[in-house]
Order: structure tokens, then C-alpha cells, then sequence
């Protein structure tokens, strides 16, 4: 999803679903949204939970930023105004990580937050916080099949 409004499916050269994180060549930085059905854990004791995901660099990236990774919550479908939905930091990683693997407090408690509520998704935004500002697309693509949450619960 674009910051300038657009709201798009990604895709490697290969065709593999994906998603981009980053900035275009036109400098408009570009997050990434993912949600999960956790529809099966209401009411449900969470005791651990990790998110997993693998990136691979598209140019650098030189983004001046750290990467963010926050719980969000944009319904059941996404338009252009999911941009801006708030979210809230489970952990961010200096610029150069592509291997991501998070267990923090902060994610067992919104996995577990929820739950409770019975909500349907947990959903993520993750993004750059800044763009590099030098006319290149700069990010990450991270396949779908390389992003993982695995929540143990009773």
C-alpha cells in the first residue's frame, strides 16, 4: 500500500505472492500489510506466540530508517485510507536485516489482546520510517510463504 493512496497485490519476478516494503523510484514510501485468522483462539490462554519473516533486498535497501513492525487493525478488506491506521511498534530493526524473528512481550499481548476480544484477525503492518530519497525503489520483498506466526496457547 502506497502513502500516496493506491492499494495493490505484490509479486516477485517469479510471480510468487509477495510483499514490498520501502520506497518507489518516486520516493513514495510503500508498507506492508499482513493479517492472520485467528479466529480459533477466542478464549483461549496465549503463552507464547512468534512472528517469522524473510526478506530479500530490492537495491540496497538504503533506506535511512529503521524497519517497524506494529499490530494494526484495518477490518476485513483494505483501501486506500488503511494507509494511515494507526499501529502500534511490537519491534523495529536497524536498515540491512532480512531475517526476522519475533517472540517479544508485545506480541504475545496483542496476539492474546485480541483473542480476547474476539476479533477475527491479528493484522501487522510493517514498513521503513523513512524513504531514501535518491529516486530508486529501495525495500524489501518478503514472499508469503516466508512469513509465519505460530502462537502456543491452552
Amino acid at each position: 500500500m502506497n502513502e500516496d493512496g493506491p492499494v495493490f497485490k505484490s509479486s516477485d519476478s517469479s510471480g510468487a505472492p509477495s510483499i514490498y516494503v520501502g520506497d518507489t523510484a518516486a520516493n513514495i514510501r510503500v508498507r506492508g500489510l499482513i493479517s492472520f485468522d485467528i479466529s480459533e483462539l477466542a478464549g483461549k490462554n496465549i503463552m507464547s506466540a512468534r512472528l517469522s519473516l524473510k526478506g530479500t533486498a530490492v537495491r540496497s535497501p538504503s533506506m535511512p530508517g529503521n524497519l517497524s513492525i506494529g499490530s494494526t487493525n484495518y477490518g476485513n478488506s483494505l483501501d486506500s485510507s488503511d494507509y494511515t491506521a494507526a499501529t502500534n511498534t511490537i519491534t523495529s530493526y536497524r536498515p540491512g536485516f532480512r531475517e526476522f524473528n519475533i517472540n517479544n512481550n508485545q506480541l504475545g499481548s496483542y496476539i492474546q489482546s485480541v483473542a480476547t476480544a474476539g476479533r477475527e484477525y491479528a493484522q501487522f503492518a510493517i514498513e521503513y520510517l523513512a524513504t531514501s530519497n535518491n529516486d530508486v525503489a529501495d525495500g524489501l520483498v518478503i514472499l508469503v510463504q516466508d512469513v509465519e506466526l505460530e502462537v502456543t496457547y491452552n
